[in-house]
């Protein structure tokens, strides 16, 4: 019994350590092909990189060479830009200089025509600072001999009054003239104070109103005035034209004088 059971358990031993045996060669395999699948995606990830590498480094090249070509053509556009500068710098300093040099002659042209313009201007103002020049001497002249011609007939005129004042004087007109004179402001004064103190009573509201309305200034009613009675006074203070037709004593004309004094000479007229 011994026997067979220790030749059973070695058969389980034996057993045991075959399937501990397969069960190492599976994991065995299995890590193979663990390790042989982590190469694989090794080698692949390895071989992305370098694709991705190459890829990176092709569009490194075609970014440099794009930039080259970029930077070579702004050198270009830069050396065109600039040569246009200097063509468009040297188009207007040439267009400058001819505009100084049209400017300049401009006002030369203007300069000559101001010269030949003062010169008309000199040669017209000679005749007339020429006539002027006359014109003040014949004015001159003039007002001499209209100083002259008034001073003579001003001692003309004082011998005449002088003359009149004496004949006056002799013939006592004088006194008679004067007292003439003294009525005739005595009535005009006498006259203004009753024009002035002369008043209507209006019948209707009895206000009093001045001598020449001819409605009342309160109320609006008429006067019965008499028209005749009113041009009364001023017939009688209206001088009577002289009949004579000039002065016995100046010559001078006396047609619409009123009164009984010359305005000329101031002597008495009869």
């Amino acid at each position: 019994m011994s026997i067979f059971k220790s030749n059973e358990n070695e058969a389980k031993r034996a057993i045991k350590n075959a399937k501990r045996n397969v069960r190492d060669g599976q994991r065995q395999e299995f890590d193979d092909r663990r390790e042989a699948s982590r190469s694989n995606r090794d080698g692949q990830r390895r071989g992305v990189d370098d694709r991705r590498e190459a890829s990176r480094s092709s569009r490194d090249g075609q970014r440099r060479e794009f930039d080259d070509r970029r930077e070579a053509s702004r050198s270009n556009r830069d050396g065109q830009r600039r040569e246009f500068d200097d063509r468009r710098e040297a188009s207007r300093s040439n267009r400058d200089g001819q505009r100084r040099e049209f400017d300049d002659r401009r006002e030369a042209s203007r300069n000559n025509r101001d010269g030949q313009r003062r010169g008309i201007d000199d040669r017209r103002e000679a005749p007339r600072s020429n006539m002027d020049a006359r014109r003040r001497e014949i004015e001159n002249r003039q007002d001499a001999k209209r100083r002259e011609i008034e001073d003579r007939m001003d001692a003309k005129r004082r011998e005449i009054e002088d003359r009149m004042d004496a004949k006056r004087r002799e013939l006592g007109i004088g006194d008679q003239q004067e007292a003439r004179r003294d009525g005739k402001d005595g009535r005009r004064r006498e006259f203004e104070e009753q024009a002035e103190t002369a008043f209507h009573i209006c019948p209707s509201c009895h206000s009093e109103n001045p001598q020449h309305a001819s409605f009342c200034l309160n109320c609006g009613g008429g006067f019965d005035i008499d028209l005749n009675q009113q041009s009364a006074p001023q017939q009688e203070q209206q001088p009577q034209a002289l009949e004579m037709s000039n002065c016995p004593a100046c010559k001078a004309s006396l047609i619409g004088v009123t009164g009984n004094i010359c305005p000329y000479c101031r002597s008495a007229v009869r």
